[in-house]
């Protein structure tokens, strides 16, 4: 093992100066030892080797991706016992599972803490799926392992759970930055409203996720803070990891629960499950808007009794975690090809493996496949997605939602103006679009404008009641459909945030109906998680998650116990 990755190490190294490239040196080593993962390992050569690697990838000195895998022959054995069980049970731990090790003294809040902050240190520097790691985790460790002591072992609902946030969420004393270097220093004073709703169930805060900048892209995550998140499914390629990293953070095992906006797409691209709020069901509060007239909050997790016991903090409800696990009534669900005209033959494989499987459990009845629907509700899905008037409402409301975000506590900014005025902020690579929606000044009347949102909102009307009929006209409880079949690949030059992958669409079917929805991942194409979307009407949220939790019972070993490979 010590020879093979001492081989390993100097043949990267030899890539290294035959491209040209800086190899760094032994003072860069020593540099770079304070963010190793030293100690950790059991064997000599691998603490010198990993040493190496963060070296080399912080100084971008080249050394093969396929690192990763021969570093897997260092096994993490942590200096007390207590970190070996936490990595036995992971990528796969639930909250119920991280709570029983807490009762039976298996480890402490404490050790919890350390070990995804740890584990951050080792996986991250190349996926660059985490900008910033929560400095006080180990401080509020220490107070929630104080709290359970105090209260005889009773545990909160979210006690000591890892979390991941996205970057355009606050937390309290951490950089929200939206991915742009031009927030380095904005540090908001106070927790977003779910952010304060996670920690009252006593949940904690790992770290913050990367995201397309100001989220101004939907295939990928690239930001002038954090890079270019990788998928960790394939580091070697930069296959996207969606809009923003959250999915691709907890997919490598770095929290529990991740946190974010539009999550469906991540999801479906990172092998979870995901819920997408109703829109306009929790406050917005304490959250950099992209695109506020759809943005709803996301939950993602490995586990759908994870993501309902997260949804009842963020919902400031209980029901959700308590109804997850009964039986569920007789439901017939309906497959819409038409959301995602794209589809090819390996979609309907998945789709009958999908449906013949699921059929087998007990609530569901049939997945019919609904040929053909009313031919009114693609083209209204269309005509949301390039309405002229859609770009003057959703500017015009984006930048008042950005000035109303400004005037929280802690704003490092008193307006947009002022932080163009400083000179900062780059939008490089951006779209013209995204430039016009959040810098540029309001053109349009507010006539123009007012005009244009009543249309937009009559879209969505128009929208969520043909969905309705949709369901009413099938006998069908909800509805199944592909987010989209294509994992975008970026080029490895393109000079833009957001370059446009061909081949792709994407419905946002959910976000333009303000509808809630679960992602549920099915299968591989490529070595690639694939995902579908459960689509069902205001109120059946918990119905949703049944027929999820259905699922996941069906296929917990066989496909949600398939790490990515780099990350085991």
């Amino acid at each position: 093992g010590e020879l093979k990755m001492l081989a390993v190490l100097v043949y990267s190294l030899f890539l290294s100066a035959v491209s040209g490239q800086t190899v760094c040196g032994s003072d860069d080593i020593s540099r770079c030892a304070v963010n190793s993962a030293m100690g950790y390992f059991s064997l000599p050569r691998c603490t010198v080797v990993q040493t190496q690697v963060n070296c080399l990838w912080e100084q971008r000195c080249g050394p093969s991706p396929r690192l990763i895998d021969a570093m897997k022959e260092c096994k993490v054995t942590g200096p007390t016992n207590t970190q070996p069980q936490l990595e036995r049970l992971l990528p796969g731990i639930t909250i119920e599972e991280l709570h029983n090790g807490f009762k039976l003294g298996r480890w402490t809040c404490q050790d919890v803490a350390k070990y995804y902050t740890d584990r951050i240190t080792l996986k991250n520097p190349f996926l660059k799926a985490i900008i910033n790691t929560n400095p006080a985790a180990q401080t509020e460790a220490r107070q929630l392992d104080a709290k359970m002591t105090s209260t005889g072992g009773t545990l909160e609902a979210l006690h000591c759970v890892p979390v991941i946030v996205k970057d355009n969420i606050n937390v309290q004393g951490l950089p929200t930055t939206a991915g742009s270097k031009a927030l380095l220093q904005h540090r908001p004073t106070a927790d977003a409203t779910i952010i304060d709703r996670l920690r009252k169930q006593g949940a904690l805060i790992i770290g913050k996720a990367n995201t397309a900048e100001w989220g101004n892209c939907e295939f990928f995550s690239h930001s002038s803070n954090g890079g270019f998140c990788r998928s960790p499914y394939d580091i070697d390629e930069l296959a996207s990891c969606g809009q923003d990293a959250t999915a691709s953070a907890i997919a490598a095992g770095f929290g529990i629960i991740g946190v974010t906006t539009y999550g469906e797409l991540s999801a479906s691209w990172n092998n979870l499950f995901a819920y997408q709020t109703t829109w306009g069901s929790i406050p917005m509060t304490g959250v950099i808007p992209a695109y506020n007239w759809s943005d709803s909050i996301s939950i993602v997790a490995k586990h759908v009794s994870d993501i309902a016991i997260a949804a009842d903090a963020v919902e400031n409800v209980k029901k959700y975690a308590v109804s997850v696990n009964t039986a569920l009534a007789a439901t017939t669900i309906g497959f819409v090809q038409a959301f995602n005209p794209n589809l090819q033959a390996r979609a309907t494989k998945l789709l009958d493996e999908f449906s013949t499987l699921l059929k087998t459990s007990s609530g569901i009845t049939e997945v019919k496949k609904l040929a053909t629907i009313d031919s009114t509700v693609q083209p209204l899905l269309q005509s949301m997605s390039t309405e002229k008037g859609k770009f003057d409402c959703r500017n015009a409301a984006a930048k008042a939602v950005l000035e109303e975000y400004w005037k929280l506590a802690g704003s490092q900014f008193a307006s947009t103006a002022s932080l163009i005025s400083t000179g900062t902020l780059s939008t490089t690579g951006f779209t013209e679009d995204f430039k016009i929606q959040l810098f540029e000044p309001i053109e349009k009347s507010t006539a123009v404008v007012v005009t244009a949102c009543k249309a937009l909102n009559d879209l969505r009307t128009q929208l969520a009641t043909k969905l309705e009929k949709v369901l009413t006209d099938n006998s069908v409880s909800a509805l199944v459909y592909f987010e989209s079949m294509t994992r975008p690949i970026a080029p490895a030059q393109s000079g833009s945030y957001c370059p446009t992958p061909t081949g792709t669409f994407i419905t946002r079917t959910s976000t333009h109906a303000g509808w809630p929805s679960v992602t549920i991942p099915v299968g591989f194409d490529g070595g690639l998680p694939l995902g579908l979307v459960l689509l069902g009407k205001p109120g059946t949220e918990g119905d949703l998650m049944k027929i999820a939790k259905a699922w996941e019972n069906l296929v917990k070993d066989k496909l949600l116990r398939h790490p990515p490979v780099q990350y085991i």
